[in-house]
């Protein structure tokens, strides 16, 4: 049996945007939106970096472009910026990001993917296991979670290439529609949005 998460915003684009709005919070002051404004580009190269980083359960660091710190630097000195700010600090050109900081961009998506998988395992539809799909279920931290919450009561499954497996899956699906039917123990897909 297939289930979607119905297009909502829950997965890694989420976690994206709570990083850009911690990066708002430590360049504050207007600093961060005249970066995005003047550096587009770099602020892109930024999150791609982060998409990178996102996947892990550990502190993380990520490269401090030379015009951020230019821009920040007319406020004030760049260490300076670290010092009200919970979870980050500056480490010689880049930005140290601590575990459980990283942890919290992922808390409101847990949350509603939890209250997902609950509702549907709550329907007693005979599943035996959950198959993370999609770009967030490369998320150590997603998947310790739901193994956490789930383990217990299912079998927690993850394909070694989670994104992958959308399109192959949609491929084998278009090309054998009747593969989708009704078996003893049926796994429930779980797409986790990046």
């Amino acid at each position: 049996m297939l289930h979607e998460t119905l297009g909502l915003y829950w997965g890694g684009k989420h976690v994206d945007e709570k990083f850009k709005q911690f990066l708002g919070e430590i360049f504050s002051d207007g600093v961060w939106n005249e970066y995005e404004q003047i550096f587009p580009n770099e602020v892109q190269k930024m999150m791609y970096d982060f998409i990178h980083l996102k996947y892990l359960d550990e502190d993380v660091q990520i490269r401090c472009p030379g015009n951020l710190v230019i821009v920040a630097q007319k406020q004030k000195q760049i260490e300076k910026l670290f010092d009200s700010v919970e979870g980050a600090s500056w480490d010689d050109g880049s930005i140290r990001i601590s575990r459980e900081k990283l942890r919290s961009f992922y808390d409101e998506s847990l949350q509603r993917i939890t209250g997902k998988l609950r509702e549907i395992l709550d329907k007693n539809l005979n599943i035996g296991f959950i198959v993370l799909v999609g770009g967030l279920a490369e998320s150590q931290i997603l998947r310790q979670h739901i193994t956490d919450q789930f383990g217990r009561q299912y079998k927690v499954l993850c394909p070694l290439r989670p994104q992958e497996a959308i399109l192959k899956g949609a491929v084998e699906l278009g090309r054998n529609p009747e593969m989708v039917e009704p078996q003893r123990k049926r796994p429930a897909w779980f797409r986790c949005w990046s």
